[in-house]
C-alpha cells in the first residue's frame, strides 16, 4: 500500500522523483509543484536566497512560476529543453517593468553567472532562431518536465 502524499495543493495524484529524490514534482487534480527536501533546500536557499516561494511555504515550489527556479538551480537534473524553457521563463519575469516580484532579478542574475545555463540558452537560441523570443518560457498546464532522472 503506498502512502497517500499531501501537498499545498491537496492530495498527489502523481509524483516523479529528481537527484535520488530530493526533488519531487507532485501533480494534484487541481495544480502541483515540487518538493525539495531540506538538504536540496539548502542548496537551493544559497543559490538564491532572496527567493520567496509564491506561496510563502518553505520547501514547497509551485509549477507555474516558482518551478523555473528550481530548474534552474538543478539544470543538471533536466532534459535541455525544458531548462532552456526555464531561462526564457526566468528572462520574462525579471525584464524591465515586469509586474513579477523583484527576486526574478535575482534569479537572472544567478542564470547570467552559470555558465552551463549560459551555455544551453545559447544553443537553444541557436536551435530555435526567431522563434526563440516568441515561445512561452514556462511549460504549459498539464505538461510534464522532461528530465534525465540521474538517480
Amino acid at each position: 500500500m503506498n502512502k497517500q502524499t499531501y501537498t499545498p495543493w491537496g492530495p498527489a495524484h502523481h509524483s516523479t522523483p529528481y537527484g535520488n529524490g530530493g526533488i519531487v514534482f507532485h501533480s494534484t487534480s487541481s495544480h502541483g509543484g515540487f518538493f525539495l527536501d531540506p538538504a536540496f533546500n539548502k542548496i537551493f536557499q544559497e543559490a538564491l536566497p532572496t527567493f520567496q516561494p509564491f506561496g510563502g511555504r518553505t520547501f514547497w515550489y509551485e509549477e507555474d512560476c516558482d518551478a523555473l527556479a528550481v530548474v534552474v538551480v538543478f539544470a543538471d537534473l533536466f532534459e535541455p529543453v525544458t531548462v532552456a524553457n526555464a531561462i526564457r521563463g526566468v528572462r520574462s519575469f525579471a525584464r524591465p517593468g515586469s509586474s513579477y516580484p523583484a527576486h526574478w532579478k535575482d534569479v537572472a542574475a544567478f542564470v547570467d553567472r552559470t555558465p552551463m545555463l549560459l551555455e544551453i540558452e545559447k544553443r537553444e537560441k541557436s536551435r530555435t532562431g526567431d522563434m526563440w523570443e516568441t515561445l512561452r518560457g514556462y511549460p504549459r498546464r498539464g505538461s510534464r518536465f522532461h528530465d534525465r532522472r540521474r538517480d
